[in-house]
């Protein structure tokens, strides 16, 4: 690069880092350290890993589950909600059915809703607060004993929200 090119290249480079936003940083953060996210349900005598695709802005966790015809035993979602509250669910255009776990800021599961019926809009909660809710095929509490009380893990998974 010429010398008399450099200073203007600096500069916009300087403007460009300062235009960006913190929140547009954080989604960048966010984007590129999710590379495996996985939740691990811990039960009394083992451990069971669950690939989760994350939903943490409004318009993911409208969306959720919907269209997937399909979902594997070890696949799911992993809802992130700007703070703990009594949230609920319905399963409006979501092919497959669910269990659906509630899980407080301490990781703990709150309550499950079980074998969500599909296809309906039918609200599912469950009767304590929670910030976190994971989305797994139905059938899975049931197979692996999985109750309230127990705790979750996440991994590489960031807990912060973008919006």
């Amino acid at each position: 690069m010429s010398p008399t090119i450099l200073p203007a290249f600096l500069s916009s480079l300087a403007i460009g880092i300062a235009c960006t936003s913190p929140q547009e940083t954080n989604k960048t953060l966010v984007t590129t350290t999710e590379v495996n996210p996985t939740v691990v349900l811990e039960t009394s005598n083992k451990k069971i890993n669950i690939k989760v695709s994350i939903a943490r802005t409004p318009t993911d966790r409208q969306k959720g589950l919907m269209f997937r015809e399909s979902l594997q035993p070890n696949e799911g979602m992993f809802f992130i909600f700007p703070h703990t509250e009594r949230l609920s669910f319905w399963m409006k255009n979501t092919y497959v059915p669910l269990d659906i776990i509630f899980i407080n800021e301490a990781m703990e599961i709150v309550g499950i809703v079980e074998n969500a019926e599909p296809m309906t809009l039918e609200s599912r909660h469950v009767e304590k607060q929670s910030r976190y809710v994971l989305e797994v095929i139905a059938g899975t509490c049931r197979k692996h004993n999985i109750k309230s009380g127990q705790k979750i893990i996440t991994q590489d998974i960031n807990l912060a929200l973008v919006r």
